[in-house]
């Protein structure tokens, strides 16, 4: 084998690897991460692969699909979807580490009324009850 074909291979198969890679970049893989909140409901969030500020998600809460497109955040990670969870509003998905919030505002932006959140919740990970979730990480009460 000459040494550039080798090369060749070499660069083949890397190229392979990276993308099957691409398949576990996507964060949320596709059951989504699963969030316990605290009035006991569950919400589970399903990030785009790539870049999460720039990739659509989709939230799955209350029996309801939202689809979501980022929206700047100054930390964490913030989703805006234009059918909130009452008429007239926006549901917000804005999530920072282990701990995320559901918040409505008025699709209309001259509305005097702002923001408000409508929900608290936290990252629930393999092996931990989703009603411990609710509590903390380790399911103590805050």
């Amino acid at each position: 084998m000459r040494p550039d074909s080798a090369a060749l291979m070499l660069a083949g198969a890397a190229a392979a690897a990276l993308g099957a890679c691409d398949h576990h970049a996507e964060i949320a893989g596709p059951s989504g991460l699963p969030y316990a909140c605290a009035d006991g409901r569950t919400a589970r969030i399903h990030y785009g692969g790539g870049d999460p500020n720039r990739m659509p998600a989709r939230l799955s809460f209350d029996g309801r699909e939202f689809e979501m497109a980022p929206d700047p955040a100054m930390s964490g990670l913030r989703y805006r979807s234009e059918n909130g969870l009452t008429p007239g509003s926006a549901l917000i998905w804005a999530a920072e580490g282990e701990e995320a919030a559901l918040l409505e505002a008025p699709l209309d932006p001259a509305a005097a009324q702002g923001e408000r959140e409508v929900l608290r919740c936290a990252r629930v990970r393999e092996g931990e009850s989703e009603a411990a979730g609710a509590h903390g990480p380790h399911g103590e009460d805050h």
